[in-house]
């Protein structure tokens, strides 16, 4: 079992360039393996339906097609470590946080069924907010309401927004989360925190209303910051394959021949698990430990006081 961490290498100091560079070019890091096959997915989705979209192409079949291209990278993802680690189960419970596997039939969910409920928000609600902001973003990049609204973005500034964006995303996840868990739009978050032992269908497993909220880093971020139009493809792509690899709940993932790589994502789980602390997606950017809602100071909390918020029973 992992044990849980706050700071950041990029936020120590004096600096530490060698952690820096572990987190830039280690495995798992930055630039690979994740981001490097979001990118990928990014590429092929240009190639295949985002290109045509950008030049005008709006008519309800590109729609349809960039639904369907969105759909079979989610459900391929998603797939695959569900099989491998659910249905073959092959490493057992070796590196998982939790000791059972879920519930098969719990009336909570949908047709009572988590992974029912998990594969038809994923699939419907997640991939057409995904598709809808993809699509009407393009749309602005054709009639250049974006700024950096064509593809000839300097190479130099999009590496740099390309590095950029994960901590963007980690902040906007963080207060959006918090302002998810409060009165107004808890009942809407309830829908997620019904698996507290999570699986690889948990990750996007929202209510649309937070799925709206959720994939709206990449609107507000691309607003503001001008972005090559396949990068904003890849920070969807990424903002919809991630959440599998927060949720997958294993602290590593056995590669083979004596070889693991680190998925580790305790801290998320711990949120799953009390609900009012650990706010933060990941310690990219550690607003947890900054803000003191990491789970060891709301714990010391909870001793003196008792917490109101959200419930995850």
């Amino acid at each position: 079992m992992t044990t849980e961490t706050h700071g950041h290498p990029i936020f120590s100091w004096p600096p530490k360039p060698r952690e820096i560079a572990t987190v830039l070019f280690g495995f798992p890091g930055l630039l690979w393996p994740w981001p490097a096959l979001y990118l990928a997915v990014a590429v092929l989705q240009w190639w295949a339906i985002g290109a045509s979209v950008f030049e005008g192409d709006v008519s309800p079949i590109a729609f349809v097609e960039l639904f369907a291209v969105n759909l079979l990278a989610l459900v391929t993802f998603v797939l695959a470590f569900h099989y491998f680690l659910y249905v073959r189960r092959t490493q057992g419970l070796k590196y998982k946080y939790s000791r059972q596997w879920p519930e098969k039939h719990n009336r909570r969910f949908i047709y009572a069924n988590e992974l029912l409920e998990g594969v038809f928000l994923s699939c419907g609600s997640a991939v057409g907010v995904w598709t809808v902001y993809t699509f009407a973003l393009l749309w602005m990049y054709h009639n250049q309401m974006l700024p950096g609204a064509g593809t000839d973005t300097n190479l130099f500034w999009s590496a740099v927004t390309f590095l950029l964006f994960p901590f963007w995303a980690n902040v906007h996840f963080y207060f959006t989360h918090r302002w998810l868990h409060g009165r107004v739009l808890g009942k809407f978050h309830r829908v997620h925190h019904k698996a507290k032992d999570i699986s690889p269908w948990s990750g996007l497993s929202m209510h649309p209303v937070e799925h709206l909220i959720y994939f709206s880093a990449v609107p507000i971020f691309v607003l503001i910051v001008p972005t090559h139009p396949v990068l904003m493809i890849y920070f969807m792509v990424a903002s919809a394959l991630g959440p599998t690899t927060l949720h997958h709940g294993f602290a590593a993932i056995k590669l083979g021949k004596g070889r693991t790589m680190m998925t580790d994502h305790y801290h998320h789980y711990l949120h799953h698990q009390f609900g009012q602390a650990n706010f933060g997606a990941t310690n990219l950017v550690p607003l947890d430990l900054w803000l003191k809602t990491d789970y060891q100071t709301m714990q010391q909390r909870k001793s003196k006081a008792p917490v109101e918020g959200l419930e995850t029973t």
